[in-house]
């Protein structure tokens, strides 16, 4: 009953499990609760990284070592006035977003954007295995950027057989890495992308990438016609000419 009540809360299901599990034994270090919930210990400090975060848990170093301890069940209050805040902030940034989405397709009827899905997705790995997860299911990506995502774009093509397409304005030709093998890419003129734009389009999926706290985060928008609509118009600014490296 309350591990589904955590989750509820917003807690993952091991984070719940983890959670519970440092009432039930106290004071103890990662091994011992990785042992009483048959967990590794990676993941056990993973997520006690986690819920050190939010303030859930605390840690304090003894003789023994380093052990944790659940934080008093008010701080949930705060971890709440959090989530509030950074909704708050999702929702501004919706805000201002939403227009910008809507000049792609100046002149042209937009009243379907209203019901476009959107969310956002702020921790780098599970945006990952998102991404991964887009692409088993579609053949065709394609990634527009100013430079900033060769690290991404590089660890989510070592995983999966399917290599994307890459714009990239011209001045930042240098930035192409050496390790890069079958990724087609293409520059533009700079002046065909008049602002910073650093994108991901999968299928009926658009990722829209940002830098928040130094960890990459995403807006994702998820709606077949904007996807083929944004896919069309960068495909023809770039026109034909792509180059393998």
């Amino acid at each position: 009953m309350f591990e589904s009540n955590l989750i509820e809360f917003g807690l993952s299901q091991r984070e719940a499990k983890v959670y519970l599990a440092s009432f039930s034994l106290g004071e103890a270090p990662a091994s011992v609760i990785a042992e009483h919930l048959g967990f590794s210990r990676l993941t056990v400090y993973s997520i006690l990284k986690r819920l050190l975060s939010m303030g859930l848990i605390l840690s304090c170093e003894r003789k023994s070592g380093r052990v944790f301890c659940p934080a008093s069940p008010e701080t949930f209050l705060n971890f709440f006035d959090d989530q509030l805040s950074i909704i708050q902030s999702k929702r501004d940034r919706w805000t201002d977003f939403f227009p910008k989405l809507k000049r792609f397709f100046k002149g042209g009827n937009t009243d379907f954007l209203e019901s476009v899905y959107v969310r956002t997705i702020q921790d780098e790995k599970r945006l990952k295995d998102f991404i991964l997860s887009t692409l088993s299911d579609s053949f065709d990506w394609l990634v527009v950027h100013d430079g900033k995502l060769w690290d991404l774009i590089l660890d989510i093509s070592s995983n999966v057989s399917v290599q994307p397409r890459v714009i990239i304005p011209e001045s930042k030709r240098r930035s192409i890495p050496d390790s890069l093998k079958s990724i087609v890419v293409k520059t533009v003129p700079d002046s065909s992308l008049t602002t910073p734009i650093d994108i991901m389009i999968i299928g009926s999926h658009i990722f829209f990438f940002y830098v928040e706290e130094e960890a990459l985060s995403a807006f994702e928008v998820k709606h077949v016609t904007v996807a083929r609509h944004m896919r069309s118009f960068f495909i023809l600014l770039s026109s034909t000419n792509f180059f393998n490296v």
